[in-house]
């Protein structure tokens, strides 16, 4: 092979000292590429989530859209818009982060069927002039997150197309595959018939924490409530689940501190692809990062403040933001230190997400009453569950970690359905969702009120 003789090389490397800098440079890069970084450098020290609330939502909707009365997510055209001529001061500044984190269109699509088929459709749409008119001109909406590149279509004429639902009645169905599977249950025979961790089981009142048999993460366990019924639990068996999946955490970080992220998922249902209909959850510690999604959407938190100059003598933390506009909307509710946001944009239908600095009561509570609001008032009980925790060696932080305890809950459709919810538009481009968010947060909010439990 031709080496380039030293005349074929550039003027400013042919000199013996310039050669000698060049393999100094060299040596130093090498070095400072392969020294770790203090772990705070590593992974950014970002401001600190916070559950602030500066305002109630009704006096955003006054203040901000000039309306006395919940708006409706199909007008976000219009709020925007209106929003843009308030006077007020947090308005604008509120309307400025919007903008900076999300891309909102509106799109429409004209749609033309000849009579025969036009009958058949409003059987669909059984025969409401309204949809009936509205099939002609069909107005989408799209919102893409800046930061996280999430981006969810809207159109509420897809949630009138055949085989989305059935007349089989979803608890029935539920509680009849429990009668089915009770017999033949493994996780009713824990004890006998589930693989311990290196460290044992774990055992809690109403749950039991086992080893997965075909793991995916070194330590990677199952949570499992007690009784087989799975639609049946109150809070204080979720409760006490939450807290024996707490410990299960930190006794597999005391085992190998390098674990140190933890991550819960929870399908309910075969629906929702579980293997077995006994409720339990899939607990994971992760060394050096969140998993693929959480670590992006936490990379686009680090992104944000660098991004923006501080407020106030504060630089801002992006999740507190995303509440903070959600709360603008009357999407969230607030109890103590945690918060429930009607996703903006959800992976399926009536996503919630629940923030909270730290894993503490509030935050589970809210998750727990997510559930059952799923479960009992809009009669979805097939659900998924997906919880990133913080590092657990920051739980004992006072002020909690720079990255909030999340937990994001979606619909997985109707229980009886042979039909998957989860296409190749899901899988590759962007999420499909065709029911409105203030339903779900209404909902949330209305059970709440019931129990007595105080919110914002």
């Amino acid at each position: 092979m031709d080496y380039a003789k030293p005349r074929d090389r550039p003027k400013f490397l042919q000199s013996r000292s310039c050669s000698v800098l060049t393999l100094l440079l060299a040596i130093i890069l090498i070095v400072a590429v392969m020294t770790p970084l203090p772990l705070s450098l590593r992974r950014m020290d970002l401001p600190v989530y916070s559950s602030t609330q500066y305002r109630s939502h009704e006096v955003h909707w006054y203040r901000c859209f000039n309306l006395q009365r919940q708006p409706s997510f199909y007008e976000l055209s219009e709020l925007l818009a209106n929003w843009s001529r308030s006077p007020d001061a947090l308005c604008q500044q509120l309307l400025s982060q919007f903008q900076d984190m999300y891309q909102v269109e509106s799109r429409v699509g004209a749609v033309n069927v000849g009579p025969e088929f036009r009958a058949k459709i409003s059987g669909w749409l059984k025969h409401d002039a309204a949809l009936l008119a509205e099939l002609k001109r069909q107005v989408v909406f799209s919102i893409f997150n800046r930061y996280t590149h999430e981006s969810t279509l809207f159109s509420k004429l897809r949630s009138k197309r055949p085989g989305l639902s059935s007349d089989t009645d979803p608890r029935a169905f539920a509680e009849q595959l429990a009668r089915d599977t009770e017999k033949s249950c493994d996780f009713c025979k824990y004890k006998t018939m589930t693989a311990s961790d290196s460290f044992g089981r774990l055992e809690s009142n109403h749950a039991v924490a086992v080893s997965n048999v075909f793991k995916y993460e070194a330590f990677h366990g199952l949570i499992i409530l007690k009784k087989h019924d799975p639609l049946s639990f109150n809070e204080v068996e979720f409760m006490d689940m939450m807290s024996l999946l707490l410990r299960w955490f930190k006794t597999a970080h005391t085992e190998r501190s390098e674990f140190r992220f933890p991550n819960f998922n929870w399908d309910m249902l075969p629906r929702a692809s579980a293997s077995q209909v006994h409720p339990h959850g899939q607990a994971a510690l992760a060394p050096a990062h969140n998993y693929g999604l959480m670590e992006h959407i936490r990379l686009a938190a680090v992104e944000y403040p660098l991004r923006h100059g501080a407020i106030g003598g504060k630089q801002l933390n992006y999740f507190t933001v995303l509440r903070q506009l959600h709360n603008v909307l009357g999407l969230s509710v607030t109890l103590g230190p945690a918060s429930a946001i009607a996703y903006l944009t959800p992976k399926k239908d009536f996503e919630i997400v629940v923030m909270a600095a730290l894993p503490g009561d509030e935050f589970f509570r809210l998750v727990y009453h997510t559930l059952r609001t799923f479960i009992d008032d809009l009669k979805l009980v097939s659900y998924s569950m997906g919880m990133y925790l913080p590092p657990v060696d920051h739980w004992n932080s006072a002020d909690g970690a720079d990255i909030p305890a999340v937990a994001r809950i979606i619909s997985r459709g109707d229980v009886s359905s042979g039909r998957s919810d989860i296409s190749a538009m899901e899988l590759f481009g962007a999420s499909q969702v065709n029911q409105d968010p203030y339903v779900v947060i209404n909902k949330l909010r209305r059970r709440l009120q019931r129990s007595g439990i105080t919110v914002t």
